[in-house]
């Protein structure tokens, strides 16, 4: 089945102005879940596999955040992305069931110095909860990574929003997902993003908020995208 899609990168990076900077060259991947269907119209993941790994390693990304990835697609990823290591959990268990919104980086490059995972719901701490009116579990992926260059810390979240949902108050406008587009992740981009305006506070480190939306060949009938 042709679903919609929404993935959400965050990179939280140095000060530009600061005489040193991390220089990351980072992407964000939905390598799209295993399933029956896909074999059957000839597009499956044996298929796909290899084209995966290749984009990442002959685009020379630092960091990849991907979703939808399942547990036989990352072992494949971890054979086949020489020079890369990846921190995440399987969205079910909080161990390898479920869906992952795993983060790749070069091993050579950068020193893992913290990192977690949360689910998107009420009790971000519960392993495999849903929130609010979210149709699955729905998991973030967050690094603290150190580049071994120049020595400059910089955070990474990955995370892969519910396809249904929305948010009933943003600035006056009602912002609908349910069955019409992805904007349930997208609102939240935007409130993370308002509150950081209203709170007149000048955070420490540049945030840079990159979220794509989008609808498979209209199959959900979205009337924004």
């Amino acid at each position: 089945m042709i679903r919609k899609l929404f993935f959400c990168l965050l990179m939280l990076m140095p000060l530009a102005g600061m005489a040193k900077t991390a220089n990351v060259r980072w992407c964000t991947f939905n390598i799209r879940l295993i399933n029956d269907e896909d074999n059957k119209a000839g597009w499956g993941w044996e298929v796909r596999r290899s084209r995966v790994a290749h984009y990442v390693t002959d685009n020379d990304m630092d960091v990849v955040g991907m979703q939808e990835v399942t547990y036989p697609q990352l072992t494949y990823l971890q054979q086949n992305l020489p020079g890369y290591n990846y921190i995440g959990v399987g969205r079910h268990d909080g161990k390898t069931q479920g869906e992952y919104s795993c983060i790749w980086y070069k091993t050579s490059k950068f020193e893992v110095l913290d990192s977690g995972n949360f689910w998107l719901s009420e009790t971000p701490d519960s392993v495999g909860s849903k929130g609010w009116d979210a149709a699955l579990e729905r998991i973030a992926t967050w690094g603290k990574f150190r580049d071994k260059k120049t020595g400059k810390i910089f955070m990474a979240v990955n995370a892969h929003f519910d396809h249904v949902g929305y948010d009933p108050d943003l600035d006056g406008d009602q912002i609908y997902n349910g069955a019409d587009d992805n904007a349930s992740g997208v609102s939240a981009v935007l409130q993370i993003a308002k509150a950081f305006v209203e709170s007149k506070t000048v955070p420490e480190r540049n945030i840079i908020f990159a979220f794509w939306d989008g609808e498979e060949l209209g199959l959900l009938g979205s009337k924004y995208f």
